[in-house]
């Protein structure tokens, strides 16, 4: 009897739900666009969020993955430099919405149910998925702790965009980067602390990753 490959089948329910969700929150944001703002402007508006970016991310990280899985091939972006730098923009999605956001927003109904997909289910599902990606072992693709400052550049390069976005629209949809209510120097320290989380959450996830493999490598 063939063996049941589990972690392919965990990737495809995940996938599926996060793929659902997404396209689901697209059209919710057309169909309940405001008055004068066009699709384009809506989607716009969507994808301009770190949660939706770092979703999609996850996402097309696990459809590889089981096309890899499927096929038996190897895709660059499966090695552990990509996935545990995935995992770490993902888990920021996680822990800031649970943190600081989730207070501050009141999503009813199919919108709730959105919001639970791209804020909770999808980070957590990817978080477990590192593990299991870590116990598989990877001999030849092993963390470097210069990974942490490579790791930063997405989430400056997308500081950068929101900061030209909000500037255009007024829209930084982040308290904690609202430069019109905290100005340019609060701006600055609320990069600091989070470029600080950052390398912290980073180094974490390296040192765990390097345990892991050494325990898997004996």
């Amino acid at each position: 009897m063939k063996k049941i490959d589990k972690l392919l089948i965990y990737r495809i329910v995940f996938a599926v739900i996060g793929w659902i969700g997404l396209f689901g929150h697209f059209i919710f944001k057309v169909m309940n666009r405001g008055a004068g703002t066009s699709v384009g402007g809506a989607l716009l508006d969507s994808v301009s969020h770190y949660t939706i970016q770092t979703n999609i991310l996850v996402l097309v990280w696990f459809t590889i993955a089981i096309v890899a899985r499927l096929t038996n091939r190897d895709f660059k972006i499966l090695s552990s430099f990509y996935k545990g730098a995935i995992t770490l923009y993902i888990s920021f999605t996680f822990v800031i919405y649970a943190v600081l956001l989730s207070g501050l927003w009141a999503p009813e109904g199919i919108e709730a149910l959105l919001a639970f997909i791209s804020h909770y289910i999808t980070p957590v599902a990817f978080m477990i998925d590192w593990v299991f990606y870590e116990f598989k072992g990877h001999k030849e693709d092993r963390y470097e702790w210069r990974n942490v400052v490579k790791w930063l550049v997405y989430p400056l390069v997308y500081l950068g965009y929101l900061l030209i976005y909000g500037g255009m629209t007024g829209r930084y949809f982040y308290p904690f980067l609202y430069v019109p209510k905290i100005g340019w120097d609060g701006l600055v320290v609320s990069v600091v602390v989070l470029c600080g989380c950052y390398i912290v959450a980073g180094g974490v996830y390296i040192a765990v990753g390097r345990v892991i493999g050494k325990r898997v490598d004996k």
